[in-house]
């Protein structure tokens, strides 16, 4: 090694410590006994420790999004992200109607009978909503099996049916809740 000078790359590689054990001992052996390679050495350790030395320059956090906003692009959010995010609104409302349910309740303005008969007419909608579904989708499974009969089974189509009417409605509930949020 000592016949011919070092590479740039060997250089850079041992001022960022990159090289092996044995590596670098050949080349600081080659950089001891050869000038113009202990120059360029030399060279590349100062612009190093300068590089290392510069004012780091930091963004706000808003930088990205004013960025694209000057761009005018608009980033696209997940549907998975959508869909969360609705259905932290769903369970803020749900937990801010418990807790003046659970406040009417020891004031006395709601009373435990009014309760009961409020759960049972709720599940008696629920019942009636479930049963019309189900109605719903098994005239659905039927129609698309009598279209598709070699396509599904008649329990897989059910389950895209079923599939495709909650995502389609989860759909319908974000694209409602955007609207009504962003007025």
């Amino acid at each position: 090694m000592t016949n011919e000078h070092l590479s740039n790359e060997q250089l850079q590689l041992l001022v960022d410590d990159e090289l092996s054990v044995s590596e670098a001992a050949a080349v600081k052996e080659h950089l001891r006994l050869c000038r113009r390679c202990n120059a360029v050495y030399g060279s590349l350790s100062k612009l190093d420790s300068a590089l290392l030395n510069l004012p780091m320059e930091h963004l706000g956090s808003d930088f990205t999004r004013n960025v694209l906003t000057k761009l005018h692009i608009v980033p696209k959010i997940p549907f998975l992200f959508r869909v969360v995010e609705n259905l932290a609104y769903v369970f803020g409302l749900m937990m801010v109607l418990g807790v003046m349910l659970a406040a009417f309740v020891f004031t006395g303005v709601i009373s435990s009978e009014q309760i009961s008969q409020t759960k049972s007419s709720v599940g008696e909608t629920s019942g009636m909503i479930a049963d019309t579904m189900n109605s719903i989708f098994d005239a659905l499974t039927v129609s698309l099996q009598s279209y598709l009969p070699f396509v599904f089974g008649g329990g897989s189509l059910k389950i895209a049916v079923t599939g495709t009417f909650v995502v389609g409605m989860l759909a319908l509930l974000d694209r409602f809740l955007k609207r009504r949020l962003l007025r």
